[in-house]
C-alpha cells in the first residue's frame, strides 16, 4: 500500500531546511490555565434557549476580560519566546513576506490612483501618477495617521475630474468612518469633515462638485446612532456638514437603508435599498428633474440586483432573479416591466460571480473547477472570447467605465504572488502593469 506524502510538511521543510523541535527546551506549560467562568447567559430564540456563557467576553473594554487576556499572555509569551526555531522561523517568513504588492488603478480625471506597500508597512500607500508611464507619487499615506498605526483608511474615492479624492478613516477598527477630501495637485486637505458614516462610499457629482453619501442621524450623545436607519445626503466641496442637503429617507420601513450611485454619466442617482443579503430593491433620481422625484424602479423584493452601469435609460444589473446562478439584464427604465427585460449575460452553468460593464464590454467573472474563467461579451450580449490568464488561480477586477478602453486585473496563484494587470478591452490583450519581486523560485513547486 502506497503511504500519500505530507506536501505541507514537505513544503515546510524545504522552505526553513529543517527546524529544531520546540520539544528540545522551553518552559513547561502549566496544569492549570486561567479559569474562564461560565455566566447563566441564555437566549430565546423563538421558544428555544440557547446558552451563551461566554458572551461576557465579547465586551473588549471590560476590565474582567482584559485581566483575563493578561493572564493568558503570561503563560503563553515566555513558552512561545524559548522555541529555539523561532527565530529562524520568523527570519525566513519575514524574508517572504517583504515584496512590494500593488493595489488596481483606478482613472480619474485622466489621473491614475493606485495602492502600493512596500512590503512590510502597515498600511498600503495610495499612488497618483498622470499617466501609465508616468512618475508615480506619494498621494496620501495612511502610515503617517497615527503613531501606534491604529488608525486606518477606510475609504478612497477620487472625483471623476480628478480634482478631488475623498478618503475615511477609522480609528481603532471601528466601522465608524470620518471622511475628509484632499486636493489632488497640492495634495492638502480642506477643512470638509463628514462623520457619523459606516459602509458608504463616496459618489461623486461629474464636475466633482460634491458627492453623496449614507450616515446615522446623531445620538443625544453627540454620536452617531449605529442603530437608527441611514438617509442618503449631499456634501458640497468646501462646506461644512450641518449644511450637507437630505437627498432621500426610507419613509414607508424602519429597516431598510439606501446608498446612492451616481451613473457615470451624471444623469441618475441610483438608490440601492439593503435590507440583508437575500433580496434588496433599487429606486432612483433623474438629477435634470426638478421635482426630484424619485421612482422606484425594482421593489418587489424578489432577488439580489447589483447595479453595474447605464447606457442612458438603459441600466445594466447583475442579478439573480430568475437565475440562482446569476446573469446579467438590461432593464429600460422608460419600461421597466419584468418582460420587456434583455438578458445581456445568460445564466451559465458556472456561478457568475461578478459582472462589471467597461468600455462598452460586460466583464463576466466565473469560477470553474476551482479556477477563475473570465468572459467578455459585447454590448449587444453576444459572446466575443475567454480572457486568457497566465495559468490556474484566481483574478480580481476589471472595474472602470463604460467609456474606458482599459481595465485592470490582479492574477494570482498557489505559486504566483498577485500580479496587476492591464487588459485592452476591444483588442482583448493583456499586459503587465506591476509585478512584485519575491525571494523564492515558484518553480521550484
Amino acid at each position: 500500500m502506497r503511504v500519500p506524502r505530507s506536501r505541507p510538511l514537505l513544503l515546510i521543510l524545504l522552505l526553513f531546511g529543517g527546524v529544531p523541535s520546540c520539544r528540545e527546551a522551553g518552559p513547561r506549560l502549566p496544569k492549570e490555565y486561567p479559569p474562564a467562568h461560565r455566566s447563566d447567559q441564555t437566549d430565546d430564540y423563538f421558544g428555544t434557549l440557547v446558552p451563551d456563557p461566554y458572551r461576557w467576553m465579547e465586551d473588549l473594554e471590560s476590565p474582567e476580560v482584559a485581566a483575563w487576556v493578561e493572564a493568558q499572555n503570561a503563560i503563553a509569551e515566555p513558552f512561545l519566546a524559548a522555541i529555539p526555531a523561532r527565530e529562524t522561523i520568523k527570519a525566513r517568513l519575514t524574508e517572504l513576506w517583504n515584496f512590494e504588492r500593488f493595489g488596481l488603478p483606478s482613472k480619474e480625471g485622466g489621473r491614475y490612483f493606485y495602492s502600493r506597500n512596500d512590503g512590510l508597512q502597515n498600511q498600503d500607500v495610495i499612488w497618483v501618477a498622470e499617466s501609465l508611464e508616468g512618475e508615480p507619487r506619494i498621494f496620501l499615506d495612511p502610515n503617517t495617521f497615527s503613531a501606534d498605526a491604529t488608525v486606518a483608511l477606510a475609504g478612497f474615492s477620487p472625483s471623476p475630474d480628478g480634482r478631488w479624492a475623498a478618503y475615511a478613516t477609522s480609528d481603532g477598527g471601528t466601522d465608524w468612518r470620518s471622511w475628509k477630501i484632499r486636493n489632488v495637485e497640492t495634495g492638502e486637505d480642506l477643512p470638509d469633515l463628514v462623520e457619523f458614516t459606516k459602509f458608504t462610499g463616496a459618489s461623486w457629482l461629474p464636475d466633482g462638485s460634491g458627492f453623496f453619501y449614507s450616515r446615522y442621524p446623531v445620538g443625544p450623545d453627540g454620536k452617531g446612532d449605529g442603530q437608527a436607519q441611514v438617509s442618503v445626503w449631499f456634501h458640497r466641496v468646501g462646506t461644512s456638514q450641518e449644511a450637507d442637503e437630505l437627498v432621500y429617507q426610507v419613509e414607508d420601513s424602519k429597516t431598510r437603508n439606501p446608498y446612492a450611485t451616481v451613473t457615470e454619466d451624471g444623469r441618475y442617482l441610483v438608490f440601492n435599498l439593503f435590507e440583508g443579503y437575500n433580496a434588496n430593491a433599487i429606486y432612483y433620481r433623474d438629477l435634470e428633474d426638478p421635482s426630484r422625484r424619485v421612482v422606484r424602479l425594482l421593489d418587489a423584493w424578489d432577488a439580489l440586483y447589483n447595479f453595474i452601469g447605464n447606457d442612458g435609460p438603459i441600466f445594466f444589473f447583475h442579478t439573480n432573479q430568475g437565475a440562482p446562478r446569476y446573469r446579467v439584464v438590461a432593464v429600460d427604465i422608460r419600461r421597466p416591466a419584468l418582460g420587456s427585460w434583455q438578458v445581456m449575460v445568460p445564466e451559465a452553468e458556472e456561478t457568475l460571480t461578478t459582472a462589471t460593464y467597461v468600455g462598452g464590454h460586460f466583464v463576466a467573472q466565473y469560477l470553474k473547477d476551482a479556477k477563475a474563467l473570465v468572459r467578455v461579451f459585447n454590448r449587444n450580449g453576444q459572446w466575443i472570447r475567454d480572457v486568457e490568464l497566465p495559468g490556474m488561480g484566481t483574478v480580481s477586477g476589471f472595474r472602470g467605465k463604460g467609456r474606458d478602453p482599459e481595465t485592470f486585473f490582479t492574477f494570482q496563484s498557489y505559486t504566483t504572488p498577485p500580479t496587476v494587470f492591464r487588459y485592452d478591452v476591444a483588442g482583448g490583450k493583456s499586459d503587465i502593469f506591476r509585478q512584485p519581486k519575491v525571494n523564492v523560485d515558484p518553480a521550484s513547486y
